[in-house]
């Protein structure tokens, strides 16, 4: 017949602690405002290829933005859900999926006649979400450490120009 074992915990206490804290540190708020910061940081490399694309027009077609100011980071106003997204509002600018995707050119009003031909693609918006991709991994992992470690969202982490991830202080 075996013998019963006896097994006994030191600092179920402590474990219990840092339990609570890890689960009051990682709120909802926290990590929407993280994931905010990685959609923003997808949104300016998006404009910096925008902007390697096109140049600035002065002048818009009635109605419309320029596409610098329609490509936009948001965050969830959900208290449940933890989640942001960086996107180009077509409503506002409608040219952004054109110049994404390319598109045929037509003749000036009022016929608007097919001319055959067609502008080349100029991707901005998923070149930014493929290079990005790595550095917001980086980001959430050093993000949520700096919250199980006790960091506010002060003092998140930032990420530079060049693409790299540094602390904010």
């Amino acid at each position: 017949m075996p013998k019963p074992i006896a097994i006994s915990f030191r600092g179920l206490k402590e474990v219990n602690a840092k339990i609570k804290q890890m689960d009051d540190s990682v709120s909802a708020a926290a990590m929407t405002g993280l994931l905010f910061y990685c959609a923003d940081a997808i949104r300016q490399r998006s404009l910096e290829i925008l902007r390697s694309h096109t140049k600035r027009s002065a002048k818009n077609r009635l109605g419309w933005t320029h596409l610098e100011d329609a490509i936009i980071a948001q965050s969830s106003k959900s208290v449940t859900y933890m989640k942001a997204w960086a996107k180009t509002v077509h409503k506002l600018a409608p040219q952004g999926l054109w110049i994404e995707f390319g598109h045929r050119i037509v003749g000036p009003t009022p016929n608007k006649k097919d001319t055959g031909k067609s502008t080349a693609p100029r991707p901005f918006f998923r070149p930014a979400v493929d290079q990005m991709l790595p550095i917001v991994k980086k980001m959430i992992n050093q993000g949520i450490r700096r919250m199980l470690e006790g960091g506010t969202l002060e003092r998140q982490i930032k990420i530079t120009a060049a693409g790299n991830v540094s602390r904010r202080e």
